[in-house]
């Protein structure tokens, strides 16, 4: 792993413990991010197609649809299974490696950076022209965009 993408962790730079050698540390972070990187590409690549195949066989049927809730969008939810999942692995990792007590509040933050950043992304590709099917925009695009 590049450990310039370690930056990427810039809240955790620092060992939430004094007993931690800095060279353990960063080896550490460093193995955190062999498993965060992948988790996040999965993650997007996973809600953006639930996203897709959703958006694609939802229908309108009664003039009223086009005014209820948009539920494809939801999918884009699916984004807190790679934050979970992340906070397992900092969990059980930091026990194997340095056996004390796991500091919960950064497994959790790195969790929702996790969350967060995989629901950002899942949303700016939704909103690419051609994955949301053209009756669902509530802004009508120009014709040279479609």
């Amino acid at each position: 792993m590049n450990p310039q993408l370690v930056g990427l962790l810039w809240w955790m730079l620092e060992s939430p413990d004094s007993a931690i050698d800095g060279q353990d540390w960063s080896a550490f972070l460093r193995d955190i991010m062999d498993y965060l990187l992948p988790v996040w590409i999965v993650g997007v690549i996973i809600s953006v197609l639930v996203y897709y195949l959703w958006a694609k066989r939802t229908h309108i049927y009664r003039s009223s649809d086009l005014f209820a809730p948009y539920t494809p969008i939801r999918a884009l939810w699916l984004g807190v299974l790679p934050g979970l999942f992340m906070i397992v692995v900092f969990i059980i990792e930091y026990q194997t490696r340095f056996v004390m007590r796991v500091p919960v509040t950064f497994a959790i933050i790195i969790g929702i950076w996790t969350t967060l950043l995989v629901v950002a992304v899942s949303y700016g590709i939704a909103c690419l022209p051609g994955l949301t099917p053209p009756k669902f925009r509530y802004r009508p695009w120009p014709k040279w965009l479609l």
